[in-house]
Parts: C-alpha cells; sequence; structure tokens
C-alpha cells in the first residue's frame, strides 16, 4: 500500500481518521524487513517510541516515535510524559519522528528535531495535573524544525506519486541499514 492510498482510504475529513496504532499495523510495519521487538510498548518505561528494534544483548536501539492527526485538524500532541522526558530533559528520545498529517508525511531525526524546536521555543517542564499534554504541534510547526528532505508534501505540489514513494523507500532503505546494524 503506497502512502496515498492509505491517506485517499482512512483520512475522511468528515470521519474520524483512525489512529496511530492503526497506521503503523497497516501502513509502516510493511515497510521494515524486520520484525519489530517492540510495538507501542507504553507499558515499558525504559523503551521510548511505538516501533522499537532492539539486541539486549549489546545494548543497541533504534526507535520510531509516531504521530497521526486526528480530524479535521493539522497537529498533534505529545503526552506530558513524553515531552517532560524528551524535550524537558532530553533522556530515552526515540531516535526518529514518523508524523503523518493532513498534507504531509515527516520523517525526522527527533534529537535533531527537539533541538530546533529548543531554539525557537521555551521548553518548560508540564506540572502533574496542571496539563495532561504538551503544546500542539502543527504541520507548519513540523516544517520549521525539519530539513525539506525530512518533509513529503502529499498534496498541493507538482510531485507525482512515484517521487513520493521513492523518497518514503529512501529513508525506510536507510532505517532498515541501521536496523540491521543492530542485530550485528
Amino acid at each position: 500500500m503506497t502512502i496515498l492510498e492509505y491517506k485517499q482510504k482512512y483520512f475522511d475529513d468528515n470521519a474520524c481518521p483512525p489512529g496511530e496504532h492503526h497506521f503503523v499495523a497497516v501502513y509502516l510495519l510493511e515497510k521494515f524487513n524486520f520484525i519489530p521487538d517492540y510495538i507501542n510498548p507504553d507499558g515499558e518505561k525504559n523503551i521510548p517510541g511505538d516501533i522499537v528494534f532492539c539486541n539486549k544483548e549489546k545494548d543497541k536501539i533504534i526507535s520510531f516515535e509516531v504521530k497521526v492527526t486526528k480530524k479535521n485538524k493539522k497537529s498533534f500532541t505529545f503526552t506530558a510524559k513524553q515531552f517532560n522526558e524528551w524535550f524537558v530533559y532530553e533522556k530515552k528520545i526515540p531516535d526518529y519522528l514518523i508524523a503523518l498529517t493532513q498534507n504531509y508525511i515527516f520523517i525526522i531525526n527527533f534529537s535533531s528535531f527537539i533541538e530546533k524546536y529548543k531554539m525557537n521555543n521555551k521548553v518548560e517542564q508540564i506540572q502533574k495535573g496542571k496539563k495532561r499534554n504538551s503544546s500542539t504541534f502543527s504541520e507548519d510547526c513540523l516544517k520549521q524544525y525539519c530539513s525539506d528532505n525530512e518533509s513529503i508534501t502529499l498534496v498541493g505540489e507538482n510531485i507525482s506519486e512515484e517521487d513520493i514513494n521513492q523518497k518514503i523507500r529512501t529513508f525506510f532503505d536507510k532505517f532498515n541499514k541501521e536496523i540491521k546494524n543492530v542485530y550485528k
């Protein structure tokens, strides 16, 4: 399935698109050459991200946090725990962020994204009980804090479906090489 087929089938502005677990299961998993060791390991406090490949014997890991925008929105949030751990304290950070929005798919190095975000925003710990999630991360915000080669437009520009799919394949070829090294 291509990203445009996924968007056409599951992203209807009049309906609520499925969330990140659906996107992981239906679209992303088939892009990897390896079976992840963890998928959405929310109960595993030591493992960051939604898709995780790890070699516990050699203490090697590569992880991907996945976000999908909801109905009629072009933004998403991180939980307070994720925001505090990743943006405030910069510990246990996933390696990559894959974010599917109405008009884009972003595939971003997470540490680089945090660094660029912090250069332009005051980052403060979210206090327990005060707020449950981070402020929103919109398409515009993501575009601002990632390089052009980390965002792939899905609508509105003169880019062919084959070019979109080739860009995505290039990312996953790189990821599959990194994952292979985790298991060496």
